[in-house]
């Protein structure tokens, strides 16, 4: 095996860690007892897990507060939020999408705005996934 990252493996069916995100052209190469060998590579894409970030605007009990997403761009594209606002309520959805069926959230689910009915502090956790697969949360405390 060569994963075209300079790592090398000769087990059947090996394991392997890739440090960076990017294409990466996997060769299998195959060998008999009498010497006879054929390759075969397949490219696959590593997406890098994203680096989740969020900011909000500090407002009043009952007044909606504005969430947007800061996760700096990189080798992925984001398929779905998931925003857990710590007062009993969520928001679950693809970016681009408006939010629906929530009196106390609203807006699009990159950028939601949630109306928190009481005062205090809250941990709201942001949880991203990506077109590859990555999935990564950051959560922070948010005062009201």
């Amino acid at each position: 095996w060569d994963f075209d990252d300079q790592s090398f493996s000769n087990i059947q069916n090996p394991s392997h860690f890739f440090g960076e995100a990017r294409p990466h052209n996997i060769v299998l190469t195959v060998t008999t007892d009498q010497g006879c060998s054929s390759n075969s590579s397949r490219s696959i894409r590593v997406g890098a897990v994203p680096q989740v970030d969020f900011t909000w605007t500090n407002i009043c009990t009952n007044d909606f507060t504005n969430f947007v997403d800061e996760t700096p761009e990189d080798f992925f594209t984001v398929v779905n939020y998931s925003w857990d606002f710590d007062d009993g309520t969520s928001a679950i959805g693809p970016p681009g999408s408006v939010i629906t069926g929530s009196p106390s959230t609203s807006g699009v689910y990159e950028m939601p705005q949630h109306n928190y009915g009481a005062f205090g502090a809250f941990n709201v956790r942001l949880t991203i996934e990506t077109s590859d697969g990555c999935v990564n949360t950051k959560q922070r405390t948010v005062r009201i």
